[in-house]
């Protein structure tokens, strides 16, 4: 059983929504428990930082990882999953490759990463609200039983502004042409 305080880093809806219109719609069948998922809770990570009483700049923030790992503190090198948030039932057939993992694996996107890939749910009778995970490569991995088991893995964890080694100008990134990466301007003396 899972209680309010372990999943709040998730707002509850006002209101209900018409999952079965955009089944119909999207011609998909999902699964009950993550339907439930998406009936009751607001898929999106609540954000918060933190100020010192005496200074006017944020010096830390929540940050939210996943790991599924029994430990008493985590630390954002825990983390496992990269997961930025769950997508909401209006985006979850907006991008055309869901398509691809709908009819190849009986699959549905339904998370948002740093990284290439995310977390999938099964739709099909086999795999009905299994979660899974794919990175850079086409590797599927099974995590959970359903949704609510990859919440439970969800930590809340402080990240200090002043951990960080480096703090980067954005406005000094670069590019050259031709290239796929960044660059960061050397200060001119």
């Amino acid at each position: 059983m899972i209680n309010k305080e372990q999943i709040s880093f998730l707002r509850f809806r006002n209101k209900k929504i018409n999952i079965e219109e955009i089944e119909k719609q999207n011609e998909v069948q999902l699964p009950p428990v993550y339907k439930s998922f998406l009936n009751v809770l607001n898929p999106y990570f609540t954000h918060q930082t933190y100020k010192v009483s005496d200074s006017r700049e944020a010096n830390s923030f929540i940050a939210y990882i996943y790991s599924s790992k029994n430990k008493d503190s985590y630390s954002i090198d825990d983390d496992e999953l990269s997961l930025e948030n769950f997508m909401d039932i209006n985006e979850l057939f907006i991008c055309e490759g869901y398509k691809h993992y709908v009819n190849q694996y009986g699959l549905l996107p339904i998370s948002i990463h740093g990284f290439n890939g995310g977390l999938l749910v099964g739709i099909n009778e086999d795999n009905q609200d299994e979660i899974y995970l794919t990175q850079d490569t086409e590797e599927i991995n099974f995590i959970a039983n359903n949704i609510y088991e990859v919440l439970l893995n969800i930590k809340p964890i402080v990240v200090n502004f002043e951990n960080f080694d480096e703090k980067i100008d954005t406005e000094k990134f670069y590019k050259n042409w031709g290239e796929d990466f960044w660059r960061v301007k050397e200060n001119s003396v």
